[in-house]
């Protein structure tokens, strides 16, 4: 994994976003095995700021499950998101 962005800037996950994020991993339209899956994964949380996993608000009324995103940034005070999902759109 490139750390280049992360030099500049710190990622904020909680236990429900990565697992989120492992879900949407293990569709076939992205090919990744469960080995790499878990590799990145795990990359990923030593790099980053582990935040509590509270779900407080709810805001995404079309998809709720898309609520862990908002709620992971708020409990880590991040400053951006970075998705490309269409419900967050209305946020970002």
């Amino acid at each position: 994994m490139s750390t280049k962005l992360l030099d500049r800037h710190t990622a904020i996950v909680s236990a429900p976003l990565l697992a989120k994020l492992a879900d949407i991993l293990s569709r076939d339209k992205f090919a990744v095995t469960n080995s790499q899956s878990a590799l990145f994964i795990s990359s990923l949380v030593h790099m980053s700021k582990i935040v509590p996993d509270t779900l407080e608000y709810k805001v995404v009324l079309e998809d709720p499950d898309d609520d862990v995103v908002l709620n992971t940034a708020y409990n880590g005070s991040a400053e951006y998101i970075v998705a490309g999902d269409r419900h967050l759109s209305d946020f970002l």
